[in-house]
């Protein structure tokens, strides 16, 4: 069974990724995936390298991002939760484009950011998956939120069309992932949103995350 990874971060994400496109897509081939995901965080720096790179190698390149989303209640607090957005036609990329010039351009000087009515004006052509830990959905759920976290799914869902949004599932091994997961799950059900298993990407290998000393990598945000 073939598997592709949906949630890619590479070198475009500053201090949270280290990865090269052209690299990016030739492991991707080596490891005979079909094609791979570029999600870098708040841009698209990466996405005509990336694209000429994966038509060159026989990889489907899938041009994406990690949004920064914050409800207009959050604003004050600067609160804000990850939303990974993946284009699926021509009219999807001209959407993300548009979106993400509006949350820096009307951000400023705050960091850019994503809001409701700006996801919701340029949602066409986009299909969304809910988020690591840092998302809306799984963060309502971890702090025990479920009628929240299911006001939120139901929300995207009929934002992005039943087609076109995903609960995320994520196992690194951390126990309050296993815990999400199962209400994830249970969520999924009750709305018939579908699920999809995603992996957080930021290395090509284990070593890319250590420096000269052995020291982790420094990340912003830490997903």
């Amino acid at each position: 069974m073939s598997f592709v990874h949906l949630r890619v971060h590479s070198q475009y994400s500053f201090l949270d990724g280290l990865a090269r496109p052209a690299a990016l897509l030739a492991r991707a081939k080596e490891l005979g995936m079909p094609a791979v995901a570029l999600t870098d965080h708040m841009g698209l720096y990466g996405a005509v390298e990336f694209f000429r790179c994966g038509r060159e190698l026989g990889v489907k390149p899938i041009l994406g991002c990690e949004l920064s989303f914050c409800r207009e209640q959050d604003r004050p607090s600067g609160r804000e939760h990850h939303l990974v957005v993946l284009v699926r036609d021509a009219f999807g990329y001209e959407n993300l484009c548009r979106m993400l010039s509006a949350a820096h351009l009307e951000s400023a000087p705050s960091p850019p950011r994503v809001d409701w009515p700006i996801l919701a004006g340029h949602a066409r052509g986009l299909i969304a998956l809910s988020g690591c830990r840092r998302g809306e959905i799984p963060a309502l759920l971890l702090s025990g939120e479920y009628r929240r976290a299911k006001e939120a799914a139901r929300q995207y869902r009929d934002l992005f069309g039943p087609d076109g949004f995903y609960l995320e599932l994520q196992d690194h091994g951390l126990p309050e992932e296993k815990r999400c997961n199962r209400l994830l799950v249970e969520l999924a059900e009750s709305l018939s949103i579908p699920l999809v298993a995603t992996n957080n990407v930021h290395y090509l290998e284990p070593a890319d995350g250590l420096c000269q000393h052995e020291q982790p990598l420094p990340r912003a945000g830490g997903d």
